[in-house]
């Protein structure tokens, strides 16, 4: 369970040839478990820079960057908004990762990079206001 792709990797050398499709599915097991846990990972920092971004506004230590969720923030629905579209950002991910594991894992990943930096930045600006 703690393997890296490089250990499955280097294990599949070493297997007989008849043996290789199993291997191979470890492999994309690997990958399918790691998409799996980014895009929990993406859910949860999504809804945590909804839920910081509402204190922050509704506190009048920040405003909105963003236009298009700017009217709903401090609203009734604007958690609800967050978390409905990171549910459906992380459904269209998932998808893609069964056909192109590597491109959806490498794009949740990017997902996942942008927005620990913007909930750091919200914690920052907290700090600071």
């Amino acid at each position: 369970m703690g393997h890296t792709i490089f250990a499955v990797l280097s294990s599949c050398r070493t297997v007989e040839r008849r043996e290789e499709p199993k291997c191979l599915e470890r492999i994309y097991m690997t990958l399918a478990y790691r998409l799996r846990l980014l895009l929990y990972t993406l859910i949860g920092l999504v809804v945590a820079d909804g839920l910081i971004t509402e204190f922050l506004v509704k506190n009048r230590l920040a405003s909105e960057g963003n236009p298009l969720l700017e009217r709903w923030v401090g609203g009734d629905h604007f958690l609800m908004l967050k978390t409905a579209g990171a549910i459906l950002a992380a459904l269209i991910l998932w998808d893609i990762g069964r056909r192109y594991p590597k491109l959806a894992t490498l794009s949740t990943s990017s997902c996942v990079v942008v927005y620990t930096v913007i909930v750091y930045w919200n914690i920052l600006v907290y700090f600071i206001a």
